[in-house]
């Protein structure tokens, strides 16, 4: 626990040694609960929206949401981050056709769809906020798809995050379902040595496609995924 308590410490430190005052964070519950005792003792000094694991059983994800008082603008829960595949770099990513450099292997989606379907209103209709990591262009359809439900709302600000291959049909059910691009400038830098070479270059047409996004009338929201 001193460890953790040090660690969050030491991240907090460096977001705002760099002029950052607010962080939507991916950690443990345990971290949280870190935070939570940080602020209780005036030393939290970086405003935090910490994210849920979509994965967790509905009872556990309300009673955390009811842990802490969600008017509190230094810290609170936020949404529902949920992993529909892995990466492109792994080639894990959910792909609707293989790759172009690995004919056999179209990616590791981690739901099927009636799954994600079903858990996706049922955290919905809780009032929670979803944000998907889509990477491939198949992981993003599954996730478009889960959002296009009925009963799940167009105004609770859901998000894809990452949607780094999307079909070119998706692009318009982005704006139809009001569902914000969250996208990370940063892994271009490295994936442009490759993804080409990964996915050829039709495909590519369709990636870190943030113009395309922005002309259809998509919201972005970049980010870091700085850990």
């Amino acid at each position: 626990r001193e460890e953790r308590r040090r660690g969050d410490e030491l991240a907090i430190e460096d977001a705002l040694a760099h002029g950052v005052t607010t962080a939507q964070d991916n950690s443990d519950w345990q971290d949280f609960l870190i935070y939570e005792e940080m602020e209780r003792e005036g030393k939290l000094h970086l405003r935090i929206s910490e994210w849920l694991p979509f994965a967790s059983p509905l009872p556990e994800l309300k009673a955390h949401r009811a842990h802490h008082d969600a008017n509190d603008l230094m810290l609170h829960t936020g949404m529902l981050k949920g992993f529909m595949d892995g990466s492109l770099g792994s080639r894990t990513a959910a792909m609707k056709q293989p790759y172009s450099d690995d004919p056999k292997n179209t990616g590791l989606p981690q739901y099927t769809q009636d799954r994600l379907n079903a858990m996706t209103m049922e955290r919905a209709k809780a009032g929670f906020q979803i944000g998907f990591h889509a990477i491939g262009d198949r992981a993003v359809s599954m996730a478009l798809d889960a959002l296009s439900q009925p009963g799940v709302p167009v105004t609770a600000r859901n998000r894809v995050e990452h949607a780094q291959v999307v079909d070119a049909a998706d692009f318009a059910k982005f704006k139809k379902l009001g569902v914000i691009a969250s996208m990370q400038p940063n892994h271009l830098i490295t994936d442009v040595n490759w993804v080409t070479e990964r996915i050829g270059p039709e495909r590519a047409k369709g990636a870190y496609a943030w113009k395309r996004f922005l002309d259809v009338g998509v919201p972005l929201a970049f980010g870091t995924d700085y850990p």
